[in-house]
């Protein structure tokens, strides 16, 4: 997802399908971690007609650390689904995620043209092979 003004929010395309299909999965936990406000993060969930249900959310009203956004969201995954994970992968549309997986020692999957990291895809659309690379 992309923030296309402060008050609008443009989808990357396949996003929802791309995420409804790993919710899907009994092979994948999925949390959401967003540097914004918890109350924004919903916000604009909401207005990208994303309910995010009990899906994890870590957000900036929680830490002000990109590293520890992401370490919480994966402990409330575990949490939720009473597990630990064996690998963890995220998803991220900016280098500075890229930065904060690498000293996580999480696995990485690039999204859009703004990040250049081996595994990269311009968006959601062809689901089953970003799925594949997992």
């Amino acid at each position: 997802m992309t923030k296309a003004s402060s008050t609008e929010v443009s989808l990357v395309c396949g996003s929802v399908e791309f995420l409804e299909k790993l919710l899907s999965s009994p092979y994948f936990t999925v949390a959401l971690v967003s540097t914004s406000s918890e109350k924004v993060a919903r916000a604009k969930m909401s207005q990208a007609q994303l309910e995010l249900g009990d899906l994890p959310l870590a957000s900036s009203s929680e830490s002000v650390v990109r590293e520890h956004i992401m370490l919480m969201a994966m402990d409330k995954a575990a949490q939720q689904q009473r597990s630990h994970f064996a690998e963890v992968t995220l998803f991220a549309a900016n280098p500075a995620s890229a930065s904060a997986s690498h000293n996580l020692g999480w696995n990485l999957v690039g999204i859009g043209s703004q990040i250049e990291v081996p595994r990269r895809f311009e968006d959601y659309r062809n689901a089953q092979e970003i799925i594949a690379t997992l």
